[in-house]
Order: structure tokens, then sequence, then C-alpha cells
């Protein structure tokens, strides 16, 4: 695999274990670093498993190089060994580094969440893990407040009124489409509709 170049190939367990040893020779080049980023998140979103041997490396040896934003780390990082929170705390009790509670956050098991709730009761600013949807209570462990289930919708372009009439979830529709006379609404964009029950047909044959 070379050290330059605008991609480089994801296509198996091994080239995530050739990009994580890139980015050990990358730490100089701040370009190839951020392209590696982009790597990694692509990873994070289709085979955050190939990564998984990796995290302990990462988290010990190549973090400050590692360029991937947050929510691709809590993929990336998730349920991470003990080794790694033990790691990170020290590393923020010596002194404050955001990738460092980045990292700490998104492991999110009930070691990291614990040691979250240390650092933030001896002293760290409780704000920068809100930041990171991590809320420290008065007592016990840190808590995420939001999920980590990752969710997608299927966007398809309706042309009629008769489809629009015909179609189970309508999606980012125009507003002649919704509206009965688009220039004297206060509606400005029709973004989405969704119908969160089941419908009757479906749950029918689910039965």
């Amino acid at each position: 695999m070379p050290l330059t170049g605008e991609s480089f190939p994801v296509a198996s367990a091994g080239d995530v274990a050739a990009l994580v040893e890139l980015l050990g020779r990358a730490v100089p080049d701040a370009r190839l670093r951020a392209k590696l980023g982009d790597h990694f998140s692509y990873v994070a979103g289709v085979s955050p498993e190939w990564f998984r041997p990796h995290q302990q490396t990462v988290v010990a040896e190549l973090l400050d190089g590692f360029d991937v934003t947050y929510d691709n780390l809590c993929v990336l990082l998730a349920d991470a060994p003990d080794g790694c929170v033990e790691h990170l705390a020290r590393r923020l009790r010596a002194g404050w580094q955001f990738q460092a509670a980045w990292a700490l956050a998104a492991i999110g098991t009930e070691a990291a969440l614990a040691a979250v709730a240390d650092l933030v009761r001896t002293g760290a600013d409780a704000r920068e893990f809100e930041d990171c949807g991590i809320w420290v209570p008065p007592k016990g462990p840190a808590q995420r407040r939001f999920s980590l289930d990752r969710r997608a919708v299927e966007l398809r372009q309706l042309f009629s009124r008769a489809s629009v009439a015909a179609a189970d979830h309508p999606v980012g529709l125009r507003l002649a489409d919704v509206v009965r006379d688009p220039g004297a609404t206060a509606v400005a964009w029709h973004y989405v509709s969704l119908r969160t029950v089941r419908p009757a047909r479906d749950a029918a044959l689910a039965g």
C-alpha cells in the first residue's frame, strides 16, 4: 500500500489492518491523516467489526493521528477493552485532551462510563462530556443520553398527486403536492412524513 494517494482499498479485514499500519506512519502528514480518517469513517459505516482487533493499538499508540468524528468513534471504539479505558483515564488525569475524552466517551462500557464520572467528580469539566451526549449524575456511573442505533430512510421521488396519495411514507415532497395554496402557506418546505405504526397488512403478515 503506498504512503500517498487519493484512495486505499477497504474491502477486507486485511485492508483495515493495513490502514492501521499506515496510520502509524502518517502522523507527520496532516493531509494523509485526513484521508485515512475518511476511510476509517467508511469502515464505521460498513464493517466496524474489521476494526475491533485494532482498538487497543489505536487508542494506546495512534489516537493523536486518528482523525475521525465522534459519531464514528462511537462505532469504531464501542466496547473497547478495559485496558483502553485505563489508558485514556490516565492520559486525561495527566492533562485534558479532547481526543482522549471523545475516545473514552465513545467506548461506552460500564468501565468507561465509571471513568468519565470519576474524572468529572475530580475536576474535569462536565460540559466537555455533555457535548458528547454523556451526563454525570450526582452518584453512580455516567449515562449516555442518546441511542447508538442507526436508522436509514429510503428516498423515492414522487411526481403526481396520485402517487403521493398511494405512498406509505412520502419524503421530501414539493409544497404543491402537500398544501392547497403554496403561495399563501407559512410552510417553507415539506421535509418528511413518516408513519411510525406498522400498517395493518404488515401486522397481519407478521402474525
